[in-house]
């Protein structure tokens, strides 16, 4: 007998708002106790997957479940969910440790254990310092961690975050995802986060949902994203790989536009000849030996390794400096084994 999913999962669920599909048949499982990014480009339904899960958005069809119970239909106040929103709908007429207990009011606690209570979140979060100030005289970071110290303070199972650090500075947005996943692992909570960063998605989740158009295009942990990608948005969205057009003829493809060889001897299953194919490849995929030809556009020498920007046949590319003293034009090739090849279909 099969054990019982004892997380929150979803099925088959989707949503149309005015005759469009904003979501499209999603079926996901949050594991107890893991951290779930939601990742893709705007519009892709990653705030609206949060929502159906916080009990705000009703699905059109699909269920959800904690465990075996059906909360489809049930209220944002049943859910056992903390929600940090984009703007954090923070109250201004109150304090900041009255911010934090008010979610408490609705059980009836004494004064003293909702103070408290709030007093061990904002140590938690680091800002007990600032608990009776107005909301107005707190900074952006701080008020962000009040709004988490708010969503924590019932104690929920799952705190669902969308992209509740997007409005920080570089710096502190790095701060406070280390310091939420710290938290996630005291407190054994789920965390659910919307992002459109995969740099943040990466350095805090167990698992990240690549979503495109209203449906999952892979689930994956980091690595596995950047190392096998499942289709031809992942492997151009994840990692921001360069992009070129090419056909399969005899075992070989060619660049579509100037038909110069990108690679011999290519065994792509069920192809057929002059199929139309993307080939996917990160900067450090280039060998400075090869037919394409790009034009040299500026360097940049950031990170571990000096780039070129360069335009090849009408597409921008970032490929690692292999040429120190380059001119105007420069020839190139590609590492295969670095590269993905997908039959090309419409990605945009």
């Amino acid at each position: 007998m099969s054990q019982v999913f004892d997380g929150t999962s979803l099925s088959d669920v989707a949503v149309e708002l005015d005759g469009h599909a904003i979501l499209r048949g999603i079926n996901l499982e949050f594991a107890p106790g893991s951290f779930t990014s939601l990742l893709g480009p705007s519009g892709c339904g990653k705030t609206t997957l949060l929502r159906v899960l916080a009990g705000l958005q009703q699905p059109s069809w699909g269920t959800v479940h904690r465990g075996t119970k059906d909360i489809t239909h049930s209220p944002p106040a049943d859910r056992d969910c903390g929600m940090v929103f984009q703007t954090l709908a923070l109250f201004p007429h109150l304090s900041v440790i009255e911010n934090v207990m008010f979610p408490l009011r609705r059980l009836k606690l004494p004064e003293a254990s909702m103070r408290e209570r709030a007093l061990e979140l904002l140590r938690m979060m680091h800002i007990e310092e600032v608990a009776p100030q107005p909301i107005d005289k707190i900074s952006g970071g701080q008020a962000q961690r009040v709004a988490i110290a708010r969503a924590l303070a019932q104690g929920p199972h799952m705190l669902l975050l969308d992209e509740p650090f997007s409005a920080l500075d570089a710096e502190l947005r790095d701060e406070l995802r280390t310091e939420i996943r710290v938290i996630q692992k005291q407190l054994g909570i789920s965390i659910v986060m919307v992002t459109h960063d995969q740099e943040e998605a990466f350095t805090v989740s167990d698992q990240v949902v690549v979503m495109h158009g209203g449906a999952v295009e892979q689930v994956d942990s980091a690595v596995a994203l950047l190392t096998s990608p499942a289709t031809q948005f992942v492997a151009k969205f994840v990692g921001r790989r360069n992009e070129l057009s090419c056909y399969l003829e005899s075992g070989c493809l060619y660049q579509a536009d100037t038909n110069k060889l990108v690679a011999r001897d290519v065994d792509i299953s069920a192809s057929h000849s002059s199929d139309q194919y993307k080939v996917y490849f990160a900067a450090d995929a280039v060998v400075s030996s090869g037919e394409l030809e790009a034009e040299v556009l500026f360097h940049r020498d950031i990170g571990d390794f000096p780039q070129i920007c360069a335009r090849c046949s009408g597409t921008t590319v970032w490929i690692n400096n292999l040429w120190p003293d380059a001119q105007e034009t420069i020839q190139f090739g590609l590492d295969m084994s670095k590269a993905f090849i997908f039959t090309d279909t419409p990605c945009e």
